[in-house]
């Protein structure tokens, strides 16, 4: 048996119903989308219109739900670029709790200050080991609950929630081929451990920043694995392990590893744009990205869009790195 059964993915999600949205799945269609694939179906899951602007929050709120009386009492700890750091603080917020979040300063200044609205207290460090670091001694110090970005069986069981819902709103993709975004790997454990379960049939492609490719790595040498030095403006998928349990569930049920360009990232943002008029950050799109890069079959398509915080200004020169004559 799987070490996430479907039917504890079931009781988190009726768990979970109450506190974040089921977030719409469109079928897409429109001259940008048709130039890519053709009549193949292909739907969408606007994982982007969460509480807090990303998937995060449903394994947030699956771990604070799990300790609720530790939460409630001591609050709870996070490390993170951003998207998880907003969850957090939402969740904590929401549950009656404190919330503490130590952010390296690179982060985008749209999230810190997105946390620090939902009530959080915020520490800034210099880069990621610092802030895992840190994190670690606040919890040792004040016994408050750490709430991993990615890993574990809470968090796991939290965005296998997404992939209930993506299927019971699209059943087409239980045959399909389904791309979903990979930084640390939570994300993608949860998702393809339900959907391989309840629906063999479909294929799960997990996609990476090649300037990140942490999960791919680790799947390709059979163990996990530390990574230094990741460059990648899809910041927030630059997850510097991976880590048992969601090593575990992805190297169980997920079919394909790929990687794509910082150029291909960009290159889906603007291709959701403009079909969709939506403004996403890198690591939002990078599911489309690998989905655009290599699928050419009439299997129908499900690409989950998970992320939306991103500052204009960002999103502009992004642009202007990657202008169009570059792309053609």
């Amino acid at each position: 048996m799987s070490a996430l059964a479907l039917q504890a993915i079931k009781r988190t999600y009726q768990k979970l119903r109450p506190l974040v949205r089921e977030t719409p799945t469109i079928e897409w269609d429109g001259p940008v989308k048709r130039d890519l694939f053709g009549h193949r179906r292909v739907y969408i899951k606007m994982e982007f219109l969460q509480h807090s602007g990303s998937f995060k929050i449903r394994g947030a709120f699956s771990v604070m739900l799990g300790h609720l009386d530790q939460v409630r009492q001591k609050g709870v700890i996070a490390v993170s670029r951003g998207n998880h750091a907003c969850a957090v603080s939402f969740a904590a917020k929401e549950l009656g709790a404190k919330a503490k979040v130590v952010i390296p300063k690179s982060a985008s200044a749209k999230r810190i200050e997105k946390a620090k609205s939902l009530g959080a207290r915020i520490f800034l460090t210099s880069d990621v080991d610092e802030a895992f670091a840190l994190g670690k001694k606040i919890q040792k110090e004040e016994g408050c609950l750490f709430v991993h970005p990615y890993e574990g069986e809470l968090t796991a069981l939290g965005t296998a929630s997404l992939g209930l819902e993506f299927l019971d709103q699209a059943p087409p993709i239980g045959e399909g081929d389904v791309y979903v975004a990979c930084g640390g790997g939570g994300l993608l454990a949860g998702v393809s451990a339900y959907l391989k379960q309840k629906a063999p049939g479909c294929r799960i492609i997990g996609v990476e920043p090649e300037g990140a490719p942490t999960l791919s790595e680790s799947l390709r040498e059979g163990k996990t694995l530390s990574l230094k030095k990741m460059e990648t403006i899809a910041d927030s998928l630059a997850a510097p392990d991976a880590l048992p349990f969601s090593f575990g569930l992805c190297r169980e049920f997920v079919d394909e590893m790929m990687t794509v360009s910082d150029l291909q990232i960009v290159k889906a943002m603007e291709a959701i744009f403009e079909d969709l008029t939506l403004v996403l950050e890198p690591a939002g799109v990078t599911a489309l990205a690998g989905a655009m890069k290599t699928c050419s079959e009439k299997r129908p398509l499900g690409i989950i869009l998970c992320g939306s915080n991103i500052e204009l200004g960002e999103y502009h020169k992004l642009q202007k790195a990657f202008p169009s004559k570059k792309r053609a």
